[in-house]
């Protein structure tokens, strides 16, 4: 929060400063005869989607594209409400990839060019000139004036940003994030080379997206450098490097592919920028690189003899400046980019310091590099993403979280090295380690590394069940981390054993909590566990979410030869609680599936959990009558179906083949009332457009199939239609609009006592009547929200946001 309002003030400064510039600036003689615009996507421009548009000229002789002393490049973009945008360019060049064997290639495809990648956060018109300066002249286009683009509507939720507690994250529009995920780096020298590249990340994360993650990491090192030094046929893009300001454009379109893979999957990525591996003391061929072959060693032309003096010189700032531009020019629009990871592990002791020198001593010059680049990024960043570093020792880094420009800490732990009676534990320790980082810093925690061992080989040996990787998703989330421990050992561990399945059930518990202001709650404080139980949990005031286990199942007792034994049901207290009624609904954290759906009273702010017999462990999601939405499934029974909530969203996944005729067959969430009102949602998302799909508002008098009714909603991806059932039983009655609408539509009910109506509108304002009926009603009726398809086999999956209640 702190950040947007510094932010804000600046763009106020560069609105201002570009007031007063002269918009038609001097262009170099003859340039301007060679400018053409070579791409633009512009025409179907959209809210919180790319904006990209592409121009080429003639460069100087000599000139280096990538390097931005010698040409700088920025767009000027405008948006409907006056404020202005300074956008860094970057050179760009197309290629197309294909697999040959178990290797990727690519193929060059036209010639290189200037791009602007833009993401609008307001829908209306925009307007942008580009100005390039090379050799200290001015280029500008359009030669005089702006051009102009409009943007759509959209119903994206935004760029994530720190939320008010200082504990979680949330995107612009507020609504709640929880990261669940591990990393993805690519290249795992222990057990996957990924040479077949996007081939490879794009069988991971259809894996991920499909299973119900949506955090990952990418990173720009370890063998996915854009930067490098050149060895002739050492890989297939090897011959494209070139050393310092020179980045290699087969490596930059794989991130490409990535990014717009994650951005179409749902996938968010922690990018990081710098790796230990790359500045160790290992000097040989891929993929042992190392400081002898970073182009930052003076041995290949670079400014540094050391690592140490790549944190303290000059020039080789400027060269990573000049890397760090380059980056947030081509990739800083995506709101799937989480957060910069300035470096990773950057007390790394197999770093090649200087003789006699290591991370401690140099630990003053560390951080004030990560000041200067961290600060560098927010000038250059439009959309304020969240900045971070790591280190290698959970204990280090207390001077780094501790930059303003850092906005979240993160922490690297293997169990090996759990130290005392907790060595290979899990729960505890990484309780600990989440509670203690969020206390010390006052920011949003994560573990971005977490395993068993480092290189793998104990998990893969001891642990294929996963038990150390499923303990350590439910502990970190319940222990107040902002996502999952983020698993190291992706392809030849989680990939390898098919682990993916273990994040379906935490997505199913977490998905759309709004977890910001939560509390935790525990017993691994107590010195003997009650039925050998661990439970931790998150409360509100008026709902919780808690996660029971076997307390020996853990990789510390599995590894030795425990094996799980069924666990007695039982009970626990939560303080703190609304009184009153409460949903419990108990999750099968390993089968992905509802187990059962209870209530339960708190009285005196005491609810009392009695949950059931289980075998591992099990989840539980807890929430007050008052505040909950009851799912019921209309005419049709499929064990899939399921409804996530929280104070102002709801997303509804099930089946059912239509509202028409007599009765009605889908998956409804809904309130009782009585008397008058209104009521009104936004429809964001519906993944079904064929004919009889529908997702929208439904008033009913009760839970029968054939109860009267009366439904406004998007039928077949774009048409707005009402129906309505005056009479048990009867017929229904259908009214559509001509107007097509766009996923994002305000959709509105009223009870005027026998009177309802149904409308529809594009921007929460100007409501269109779909229908209106004269329905005889009792006093209290059903009032929610509904979505069905025909394939009853399949299942609709419809998001409603922003849902109010009126009188």
């Amino acid at each position: 929060m702190f950040k947007k309002i510094s932010c804000l003030a600046g763009m106020l400064i560069l609105a201002c400063s570009l007031a007063s510039c002269n918009p038609s600036c001097e262009t170099g003689p003859g340039l301007m005869d060679g400018m053409e615009v070579t791409y633009s996507n512009l025409e179907r421009a959209k809210m919180y989607e790319l904006a990209e548009f592409g121009i080429n000229f003639a460069l100087d002789e000599g000139i280096n594209p990538y390097d931005s002393s010698q040409l700088n490049m920025y767009a000027f973009i405008t948006d409907p409400a006056g404020q202005v945008y300074k956008v860094p360019m970057f050179y760009f060049q197309q290629y197309e990839r294909h697999l040959s064997g178990e290797r990727e290639y690519l193929d060059k495809v036209g010639n290189g060019e200037f791009r602007f990648r833009f993401t609008p956060r307001l829908d209306g018109e925009y307007k942008f000139f580009i100005n390039c300066v090379m050799n200290g002249v001015q280029i500008r286009y359009p030669e005089s004036g702006e051009d102009k683009f409009t943007v759509a509507p959209g119903t994206d939720d935004g760029f994530l940003q720190v939320a008010d507690d200082r504990t979680h994250l949330e995107f612009d529009n507020g609504a709640p994030y929880v990261g669940i995920g591990h990393n993805l780096c690519g290249w795992e020298f222990a057990g996957v080379d990924n040479m077949a590249g996007t081939y490879e990340y794009e069988r991971w994360m259809h894996e991920l997206s499909f299973n119900g993650a949506n955090m990952i990491q990418f990173d720009l090192s370890e063998g996915d450098n854009l930067e490098w030094t050149k060895i002739d046929n050492e890989l297939e893009y090897s011959d494209d490097y070139n050393g310092l300001a020179y980045f290699n454009q087969k490596m930059a379109f794989k991130t490409d592919y990535k990014v717009n893979l994650a951005d179409e999957l749902g996938l968010f990525y922690r990018f990081t920028l710098f790796h230990w591996e790359d500045f160790d003391k290992e000097s040989g061929n891929f993929p042992d690189w190392g400081w002898k072959r970073n182009p930052y060693c003076s041995e290949n032309g670079g400014p540094a003899e050391t690592a140490s003096d790549f944190f303290t010189d000059e020039v080789a700032k400027k060269y990573t400046k000049n890397f760090i531009r380059y980056v947030v020019a081509r990739w800083g629009y995506s709101p799937k980019l989480m957060l910069f990871e300035l470096f990773n592990e950057v007390d790394a002791p197999d770093m090649a310091w200087a003789t006699g020198r290591d991370f401690y001593q140099d630990n003053s010059a560390i951080v004030n590099w990560h000041k200067e680049m961290g600060e560098f990024i927010e000038s250059l960043d439009i959309y304020n993403h969240i900045i971070s570093t790591s280190c290698a020792n959970y204990t280090n880094g207390g001077a780094l979280w501790a930059l303003d420009c850092f906005d979240i800490s993160t922490f690297h732990r293997y169990t090996m090295y759990n130290e005392g009676s907790l060595v290979h534990e899990t729960v505890k320790s990484l309780n600990n380690l989440v509670k203690s980082r969020v206390f010390s810093t006052d920011k949003p925690t994560i573990p971005g590394e977490f395993a068993v061992s480092p290189a793998g080989d104990r998990q893969r040996e001891n642990d294929k069940e996963g038990v150390c990787f499923h303990n350590a998703l439910y502990t970190t989330i319940l222990s107040g981390g902002f996502g999952t421990a983020m698993s190291w050992t992706w392809g030849s561990y989680v990939d390898e054993y098919d682990l993916y399945d273990h994040y379906k059930p935490v997505n199913r518990l977490f998905e759309g909590a709004d977890l910001v202001g939560s509390d935790t709650f525990d017993n691994l404080s107590n010195s003997q566990e009650i039925n050998n139980i661990y439970y931790l949990g998150l409360k509100q005031e008026d709902r919780a979410w808690a996660w029971i286990k076997d307390s020996y199942h853990d990789y510390n007792k599995t590894s030795e030869g425990y094996t799980p034994i069924q666990i007695s049901n039982g009970s626990f207290t939560i303080d703190g609680m609304k009184n009153g009624e409460y949903v419990l609904t108990f999750i099968d954290t390993y089968e992905d599936k509802v187990l059962s759906e209870v209530n339960a009273i708190a009285t005196n702010g005491q609810l009392r959990v009695e949950y059931p017999s289980f075998y591992k462990d099990i989840a539980v999601k807890i929430i007050h009558k008052d505040s909950a939405y009851s799912m019921y499934q209309l005419g049709v029974n499929m064990k899939s179906s399921y409804m996530i909530q929280n104070s102002t969203s709801i997303t509804l996944y099930g089946g059912g083949s239509g509202i028409a005729a007599n009765t009605d067959s889908g998956i409804y969430g809904y309130k009782k009332i009585s008397g008058d009102f209104t009521y009104t949602t936004r429809l964001d998302k519906f993944n079904y457009g064929g004919a009889n799909a529908s997702a929208g508002i439904m008033l009913r008098q009760d839970e029968s199939s054939g109860s009267m009714m009366s439904f406004v909603g998007m039928e077949n991806a774009s048409t707005i239609v009402g129906i309505s059932r005056d009479s048990f039983g009867g017929l229904a009655s259908k009214s559509a609009l001509e107007k097509q609408y766009e996923l994002g539509v305000y959709l509105r009910v009223e009870r005027l006592g026998s009177k309802i109506t149904a409308s529809v509108s594009s921007n929460n304002i100007d409501f269109v009547i779909v229908r209106e009926d004269n329905i005889q009603f009792e006093n209290e009726v059903l009032i929610g929200v509904m979505a069905c398809n025909i394939n009853t086999f399949g299942y609709a999956k419809a998001e409603f946001r922003n849902i109010k209640f009126g009188g």
